[in-house]
């Protein structure tokens, strides 16, 4: 559901009042700098956690279970990236409709990664960032969060049928959903799954290659791949 920016940024900063915040980078001085641009946006300072490791991070993650986490793409010689399955195995279905992810990249190719993660990773801020970039991420990730589009809907209630096992249905929602956007990798991506659980292994692989097709490294896309041609024994093409 679109808004308006005044729209926008009163969500934001309810957001930001409102809720915990995880703030992840090996660096001291970014993670200060970007706990004093949320304060200035409205997140009060007693509600922010500022770690610089994974391990750390991951402790955070099962104690607090902050709404809005900010990681760095790279944190030593690991990634954010794998905070992402800490949440979700932290976290309830519903604390993760509403959570936030943001990863914080460095450069083009880390940003390509991040919108590879589609679903799993909300936004991202590329350094050195200004508070109008931060602030316009951040605005338009939370809003679609807490008020999804119809194709995010459409995929959800997809998703509901596809876990209960009534693929033929989840596969009717997936299909609607395509319709809804001008690049439906996800909704390919999931589509995909369905036909794959129905054990209809040329359809899954078209709709995999369809989602390739919008985005040629969607991370979900290329493991439904791998996963397709290894049940085949495809394993050089895998």
């Amino acid at each position: 559901m679109a808004g308006s920016d005044g729209d926008s940024q009163k969500i934001l900063k309810e957001y930001l009042s409102e809720n915990s915040i995880l703030i992840v980078d090996s660096v001291s001085s970014a993670r200060v700098n970007l706990a004093s641009a949320l304060t200035k946006m409205g997140a009060p300072r007693q509600k922010m956690s500022l770690v610089g490791s994974l391990a750390e991070a991951r402790q955070e993650i099962q104690k607090l279970k902050p709404k809005l986490v900010f990681t760095d793409f790279m944190l030593g010689a690991e990634s954010g990236l794998d905070l992402i399955q800490d949440q979700k195995v932290s976290y309830t279905k519903d604390e993760l409709k509403s959570a936030v992810f943001v990863l914080v990249t460095s450069n083009a190719s880390q940003s390509t990664v991040a919108r590879a993660a589609e679903e799993d990773v909300d936004t991202f801020i590329i350094k050195p960032y200004t508070m109008d970039t931060l602030s316009k991420a951040l605005a338009t990730s939370i809003q679609i969060k807490l008020h999804p589009s119809r194709y995010l809907q459409l995929i959800e209630e997809g998703k509901e049928y596809l876990f209960k096992t009534n693929y033929d249905k989840a596969i009717d929602l997936f299909e609607e959903a395509m319709g809804e956007v001008d690049q439906p990798t996800l909704a390919c991506f999931y589509a995909g799954q369905a036909e794959f659980m129905k054990s209809a292994l040329s359809s899954a692989e078209d709709n995999y290659d369809k989602g390739l097709s919008y985005n040629k490294i969607h991370y979900k896309c290329l493991v439904g791949m791998y996963d397709l041609l290894m049940s085949q024994k495809k394993y050089h093409e895998a």
